[in-house]
């Protein structure tokens, strides 16, 4: 039973890796867009939770909708956009590289068993083509951003955040 109120836009990822930082990048791009369309009545948080692991519970326990900007490995072509809705989202990762290694999809799981998982939860993210050190995206990545951006959009007006 979740108490939280926060209506966030979390974006994740290592902005080092190219593509693996299409979250943050992606939520830059938004944040754009908001701000010529709101200006600064933004009626949403903005947060770049980068890679902070664990230090993310908090925020998914206090939030009552959480949209999640992320690089999505779903075995896809590059550049495939990917949407999954609050019950798809796996919430558990198999090999870890390392035991000190907390995905998001943890985070996700231990905010759900202890009962404080966010009543809105949806995940938009790309499949991406190159994770190698670097900080500008592919062009698959950066081709997909304003349909990445649309479907934010329209998910914030489904619950009812955006007119």
């Amino acid at each position: 039973m979740n108490i939280g109120n926060r209506k966030i836009v979390l974006g994740l990822g290592n902005t080092l890796n190219r593509d693996e930082g299409l979250g943050v990048h992606a939520l830059k791009a938004l944040e754009e867009y908001l701000r010529l369309s709101h200006g600064q009545q933004i009626p949403v948080e903005l947060l770049d939770g980068g890679t902070l692991g664990l230090n993310l519970l908090m925020l998914v326990e206090e939030a009552s909708h959480l949209l999640v900007l992320d690089a999505i490995n779903a075995g896809k072509p590059p550049g495939t956009l990917i949407e999954l809705d609050r019950d798809e989202i796996p919430l558990y990762r198999g090999i870890k590289m390392s035991e000190h290694q907390v995905s998001f999809q943890e985070v996700l799981g231990l905010a759900k068993f202890r009962g404080k998982f966010p009543k809105y939860l949806h995940l938009i993210g790309i499949q991406p083509a190159d994770i190698s050190i670097g900080v500008e995206p592919s062009l698959a990545i950066t081709a997909t951003f304003p349909k990445v951006i649309a479907r934010s959009i329209a998910c914030l007006q489904g619950w009812g955040l955006l007119a």
